[in-house]
């Protein structure tokens, strides 16, 4: 996981969280999405903005 950025890692681990917890064993893509949904301040939060969309609803 060197090569992997920071925000990279922390969308990562927080995906594995997300398969722990849940009844399932693999670690899919939407486990990723998940992830990558969760860090605030990133590029995902600009564009779902300017979309209009808000995450915490």
């Amino acid at each position: 996981m060197n090569k992997f950025s920071e925000r990279a890692r922390e969308a990562l681990e927080t995906a594995q969280g997300v398969v722990r917890r849940g009844p399932g064993s693999q670690l899919g893509t939407e486990h990723l999405l998940l992830g990558v949904l969760s860090l605030p301040g990133g590029v995902i939060d600009e564009i779902l903005n300017l979309m209009g969309i808000d995450k915490g609803a």
